[in-house]
């Protein structure tokens, strides 16, 4: 295969071939030059001065008197117009997006050497038309004019607000470019217009002797009229790359530039008389791939590139290029290409040379999101200077995050575990462990914007430090991310400095994520040897044999047309402005020029449409494949994944899991070393496998931050609040017995709002709460069901406290759990064990012989029960859990009061039946004439023992594995559902 390249060096040196220190080549791209270089520089068997090579916004820039301004100044300086022309206060930040997008419309309106004056006239009256469009089409009048009948002098809002921007635009023109020259920068259209203008007057000077144009396709009016001054006038030379399928064909979009040139006076001479004719005058292999989603196509293109390597003799990788229309799957695709490949002769080859020239989009860095959590550190920090608090999702995000990881991990994570564990809200940068320059760098509160620049800047500084070989990958790539970053923000410094920008703190930030969003990571690499990894823009003019092309999906090539403009579609294309229909022959131009010489292009396209990604193939694969006549060879790999039946788990009493359980025994009168909880036990009767995962096998539920109170919390602050709300009568009662009277309980009822405080604060680790959201209607459920309760006591009182949450006021300083425990008797093949037990009480009181057993319960639990055997009955949807466990309570009670003589009751503080007339806590028991109170657990002590020692006997039984739950609604809010594939 002859390329373009290598043919326009053939003919450089048969028109210039004494003159090429003299010559200058201008092409769209510079990877285009270095190609053109490479080919000359093989047809030359002398030494020679080599032409200059430059791509057209490199030419025409050297012509202008003004120099290419970097965008943000450009959008600052639009600015200062537009507030002194505009009746608003709209800030900066509101005013950057759609500065951007109106500094692009004035591109356009150069580049196409629009009128811009009466552009931006309001036309009311229609007639003022006439006179000031002659040099437009009747079409082109017709197209603007039926805009502005059908826009009308309607009075809504925006229309009057657009029509009020609209008509001070052409001021705002004006007057920018008035100022651009005044500072001697300007745009590209500014620059491409201002010569286009001298070309016309024939006032252009310049230093090029000759000048070589070469594969332009779409020019706008002022390159348009460069590139004929200089051929017209200079001897300058034009060389299309072109060819007949496209060109000649009328229908065909690609060619739709290239017929529009060759119509003109001075660039139609130019083209061939006859065009190549490569697309279809050759043999090619064209095959479609449809892969579903990105990463899969990446895979598929690695696999295909191997099997080509391995089966074609003779393919050479400089002849191979792997072109991305979507830059995000370059990472995909660079992990995808194999390290080495055997030919079919048996020798095996590695792909160390990989070339990429494309630009990646910084925001897609995981540096870009290191920058936004900074920034949203900054952002959602309240207090200031020492007293500065962070929240803890973001403070989380950025400990977790491998730039912030991997500088000091056990470090790190030290800090996420004790965040969790303390369920901390809220937090300074004193409560975060360890000595570390980066955290002190990191968390801390920043005010003012020069500050935050610094801020920013030491901490990649510090990041930048801490990046080596042993915890990156690739620490070069990452310390390019930080040094475009880096640039990128020293500039931005820089402007605002110069411009004196007065920005409140979230106007600032709002700015900057919007500035770094739009940068790109330029990738450059030495083009001429190994694999090419290229963007379409990168391929104009450059010819392989093999071809790679992924993403071939409408939406991205040719890409969704772009909205981003002030002015009104039937306007654009009524002043000939472009519109996405160019767009769309633009890159139907880059595609078939990529194939026309091509030998084996492989063009895999996305078949899912999950995940937001867009399923249908490229228009142009529609066209390749029924308009062309080129054979093409079409397969959709699938991934024919069917989801696995869930098969029952169960655990078999191994002899791992047998040493585990016999912890919880007393053999030979020893204490066990475990116990078993009540709750335990309603965990097996609800699902022997979830008590498995969570006693046996220690799985525990990870600690994560609340920041919004959940049921389980709920339930712990209720607990807690009357607990504290208790103690504090327990203290004011100086040894003595604890006995509530009414009077107190009226007192204890005015402390309720402070202790309840008292309750969140610990819960969140702090001194005192800010209550905000749903925490503060949380807050007020807690006070009312703690009043509730204080009123039952009320009633009740006078009574003695004699523990809360097991502690004892008699006996101090013994662990809770150590008290009330018991030890039951079972058999297990033959032989005596005992089972440990244990239980922590809420709540025990004591009048007139009677001990209540009580347990504060906020869900959904109910004080009746059908039976004893009805609590240990698994199947038994209405199983009252809660209703069991106070009876083991009131067991445990015993056992460990076994000379207690009153009657122990036990009893429930249930929020579902709390607020009922006449509420009485003690449990019902269903008998001959209905529910009646449990007066005494001893009644039904030997009972409830057997049934106790029948499912403790089944827990221990080697036989019995532990198994799923078949009541599926079990399953809905299980920890461990995922485990068993529920």
């Amino acid at each position: 295969m002859r390329t373009f390249l290598e043919e326009l060096a053939s003919e450089v040196l048969t028109h210039y071939p004494d003159q090429l220190d003299g010559l200058t080549l201008v092409f769209p791209n510079r990877r285009a030059g270095l190609f053109f270089q490479q080919y000359l520089a093989g047809q030359l068997n002398q030494p020679v001065w080599s032409p200059q090579v430059l791509t057209l916004e490199e030419f025409i820039g050297s012509l202008s008197p003004l120099k290419k301004a970097d965008g943000l100044l450009l959008v600052f300086e639009l600015f200062e117009i537009y507030k002194s022309l505009a009746p608003t206060d709209e800030s900066f930040d509101k005013f950057f997006f759609w500065g951007e997008m109106l500094l692009q419309d004035f591109d356009a309106v150069d580049q196409h050497l629009v009128d811009a004056r009466l552009l931006f006239t309001n036309i009311v009256q229609l007639n003022a038309l006439d006179g000031g469009l002659d040099f437009l089409s009747e079409e082109q009048i017709t197209v603007v004019q039926e805009f502005w009948q059908h826009f009308g002098t309607a009075n809504s809002r925006q229309k009057q607000e657009f029509i009020a921007i609209w008509e001070i635009l052409p001021q705002v023109y004006a007057r920018y470019r008035q100022r651009l020259q005044e500072l001697g920068i300007g745009y590209q259209g500014l620059q491409f217009r201002q010569v286009a203008e001298a070309c016309r007057t024939l006032q252009l000077e310049h230093p090029y002797r000759h000048v070589v144009f070469a594969g332009f396709n779409a020019l706008t009016p002022a390159e348009e009229s460069v590139l004929s001054h200089f051929i017209k006038n200079e001897g300058a030379r034009m060389y299309w790359d072109t060819d007949a399928y496209y060109l000649q064909d009328l229908w065909q979009e690609a060619g739709h530039f290239l017929r529009r040139h060759a119509r003109s006076k001075i660039l139609g001479p130019t083209f061939p008389p006859s065009p190549p004719a490569h697309l279809k005058g050759s043999n090619k292999y064209i095959e479609f791939i449809g892969v579903p989603l990105e990463v899969g196509q990446a895979k598929a293109m690695g696999e295909k590139l191997l099997h080509c390597l391995q089966e074609q003799q003779g393919l050479k990788l400089e002849r191979t290029a792997i072109v991305l229309p979507d830059e995000h799957m370059l990472f995909p695709v660079l992990h995808s290409i194999p390290e080495q490949y055997t030919d079919s002769r048996g020798s095996v080859h590695p792909i160390d040379t990989v070339n990429v020239t494309m630009g990646y989009p910084l925001r897609s860095t995981p540096l870009f999101s290191l920058i936004e959590l900074m920034v949203e550190l900054q952002g959602s920090a309240r207090g200031a200077g020492a007293k500065a608090q962070f929240h803890f999702r973001t403070v989380l995000a950025l400990l977790r995050h491998p730039y912030i990881y991997y500088v000091q991990t056990e470090l790190a994570r030290e800090n996420i575990h004790a965040i969790e564990a303390k369920n901390r809200v809220y937090l300074s940068a004193s409560e975060l462990k360890g000595e570390s320059p980066l955290y002190t760098t990191l968390f801390r509160r920043i005010e003012g914007i020069q500050p935050l620049f610094d801020y920013l800047l030491q901490v990649l500084e510090l990041i930048n430090e801490s990046i080596n070989e042993e915890n990156y990958e690739q620490p070069t790539l990452e310390q390019e991310y930080i040094y475009q970053f880096f640039t990128h923000l020293k500039r931005l410094r820089e402007l605002v400095q110069q411009q004196r920008l007065q920005l409140q703190m979230p106007v600032f930030l709002k700015l900057l994520r919007q500035i770094v969003q739009e940068q790109r990571l330029p990738f450059t690499g030495e083009p001429l040897s190994g694999l090419q990894i290229m963007g379409v823009l990168e391929t104009r003019l450059l010819d392989f044999e093999n071809l790679f092309i992924l993403s071939m999906n409408e939406g991205t090539f040719p890409p969704a047309p772009s909205h981003g403009s002030f002015i009104p579609y039937n306007l654009r294309r009524g002043w000939g402005l472009p519109t996405f229909d160019q767009q769309d022959a633009l890159y139907a131009y880059y595609f078939y020029r990529m194939l026309q010489r091509a030998k084996n292009v492989h063009i895999f396209y996305n078949t899912s449409s999950a995940y937001g990604l867009n399923g249908e193939r490229s228009r142009l694969l529609y066209q390749l494949l029924y308009e062309s006549g080129l054979p093409v060879r079409q397969q959709v790999l699938t991934h024919p994944l069917q989801l696995a039946r869930a098969l029952p788990l169960e655990i078999p009493k191994s002899q791992g899991v047998w040493e585990v359980l016999q912890q919880h025994l007393s053999l030979q009168g020893d204490p066990p070393a475990r116990r078993f909880t009540p709750s335990a036990l309603n965990t097996y009767l609800d699902c022997r496998l979830r008590f498995y995962f969570r006693y046996v096998a220690g799985i525990q539920e990870p600690d994560e931050v609340q920041e919004e109170v959940d049921p389980a919390v709920f339930g712990n602050l209720v607990h807690r609040a009357m607990e504290l709300l208790y103690l504090e009568h327990i203290r004011d009662s100086k040894g003595g017995v604890p006995v509530l009277e009414p009077e107190d309980l009226r007192q204890l009822h005015r402390g309720l709002p402070a202790v309840v405080d008292r309750a969140f604060a610990e819960h969140y680790g702090v001194k005192e709460v800010s209550f905000e959201g749903r925490n503060h209607i949380v807050r007020s459920i807690v006070e009312k069901l703690g009043s509730a309760i204080l009123r039952c006591d009320e009633e009740y009182a006078p009574f003695e406290i004699i523990a809360l949450e097991s502690e004892s006021h008699f006996s101090r300083g013994e662990r809770a759990e150590n008290r009330y425990r018991m030890e039951v008797p079972i058999r297990i093949g033959g032989q005596a064990y005992r089972v440990g037990l244990k239980g922590i009480i809420d709540r025990i009181d004591r009048k007139e012989g009677k001990v209540r057993i009580l347990d504060y319960k906020t869900g959904q639990d109910e004080k009746r029960f059908e039976s004893l055997a009805s609590l240990f009955e698994r199947d038994n949807l209405r199983r009252n859990k809660a209703a069991m466990q106070t009876l083991l309570y009131s067991l445990l009670y015993l056992s460990a009061h076994p000379q207690e003589e009153a009657r122990v009751i036990p009893g429930l503080y249930n929020s579902r039946e709390l607020f009922s007339p006449g509420f009485d806590v003690r449990l019902e028991i269903k008998g001959e004439r209905g529910y009646q109170p449990v007066q005494d657990v001893r009644d039904y002590a030997d009972d409830y023992l057997a049934q106790l020692r029948s499912l403790l006997e089944e827990l221990f039984d080697p036989a019995i594995p532990f198994t799923q739950t078949e009541n599926l609604r079990k399953c809905e809010y299980c920890a461990y559902r995922g485990m068993c594939h529920r």
